[in-house]
């Protein structure tokens, strides 16, 4: 029983990951344009801040660093984080977000890596001084396979800055939330 579950879970893992690569490839050059939610003033200003504050945190010692932009859609976090003079790894499932991330920041500070939504096979280990995932965790079938990936390809005194764009609840001020994110 237990080897057929698993064998059932990977197959639909595998699909979930299909059918994640075919939408976002469809939907990549009006991402930026359906998403309000994310590209406004006070969305933008708030994570710019966000970053410039995780980014002091890095101790790995490295002078000129490289962050690794997980799941960079069609690239907010790597716009944010090369006009902060890092280098990036655009990273993504789509071809498509990769192809216009490449258009639009074209620059000797970024490359891309083409990722299989699985893992960070070919990566090595302790790569990056920064990692920055935003609104991306909800679309991967094995999120925490994902973040122990991270934990892995990222260097000792690096930082990975996990973000989501706020739901309802964030505004109405409960305690539980202020715990939650202290």
């Amino acid at each position: 029983e237990r080897e057929t579950y698993l064998d059932l879970l990977g197959r639909f893992r595998e699909q979930q990951i299909r059918e994640n690569i075919e939408v976002h490839d469809k939907i990549a050059n009006d991402y930026a344009s359906v998403h309000g939610e994310i590209f406004n003033e006070i969305e933008q200003e708030r994570l710019s801040s966000a970053l410039k504050e995780s980014l002091q945190t890095v101790n790995t010692g490295c002078k000129s660093l490289t962050a690794l932009d997980y799941g960079c859609g069609s690239g907010n976090i790597t716009n944010q984080l090369l006009n902060l003079n890092i280098n990036v790894v655009a990273a993504d499932v789509s071809s498509h977000f990769l192809t216009l991330v490449r258009q639009k920041f074209s620059c000797e500070r970024l490359s891309t890596l083409s990722l299989n939504g699985k893992d960070l096979t070919g990566v090595e280990a302790d790569s990056f001084d920064f990692i920055a995932v935003y609104s991306v965790l909800h679309h991967i079938p094995d999120y925490l396979a994902a973040i122990t990936e991270l934990a892995r390809v990222c260097k000792p005194g690096g930082v990975i800055y996990i973000n989501h764009e706020h739901n309802d609840e964030y505004f109405f001020d409960r305690p539980v939330y202020k715990e939650f994110k202290s």
